[in-house]
């Protein structure tokens, strides 16, 4: 994580003077399987690149449903949305809402072969809200509570062909 974590100082660190002189801000999305990966390395990193200088910025665009490996679905998840959003919806500048579900058993992915963390195994599919295993009124609750409703939303609905 060490290596990943610096490549991406480096290219922040790259990219910031020029989106500040095109008058915009970089945007960051955190996903379970990427450098940053959780309520903490997300606030770490953040807060190392404000000590930079770069805290205006740098913002997050968080999508919880990209924060979530497949053992987390099932009862856990309303706990897990509650350590996302509470730990991320103050630093968040863009809400992504989606959704998720297990990968299928077919893809080598299965409830049972999960383990916690285990980012081995097929990656969970994100999906339209509504369309997954979270559970739309706990995400809802939250979301009104943790961020701020000034802040833009998009909803996910796919992915481009191509991109």
């Amino acid at each position: 994580m060490g290596p990943g974590r610096q490549r991406l100082a480096a290219r922040v660190a790259d990219l910031v003077p020029r989106v500040r002189a095109a008058g915009g801000r970089l945007l960051l999305r955190a996903h379970a399987r990427q450098v940053l990966s959780d309520p903490p390395s997300v606030r770490a990193f953040l807060a190392e690149r404000a000590t930079e200088g770069f805290g205006e910025q740098v913002g997050l665009v968080l999508e919880p449903a990209a924060l979530f490996e497949a053992s987390m679905l099932g009862p856990e998840a309303p706990d897990h949305l509650e350590r996302i959003l509470a730990g991320l919806g103050d630093l968040t500048a863009l809400l992504l809402e989606s959704d998720v579900r297990r990968p299928d058993a077919a893809a080598g992915g299965s409830e049972e072969t999960d383990t916690a963390f285990d980012t081995t195994g097929p990656c969970p599919h994100l999906t339209a809200p509504g369309a997954g295993e979270l559970p739309a009124a706990d995400l809802r609750r939250l979301v009104d509570r943790w961020i701020d409703p000034a802040a833009p939303r998009l909803a996910w609905t796919g992915r481009v062909a191509g991109v």
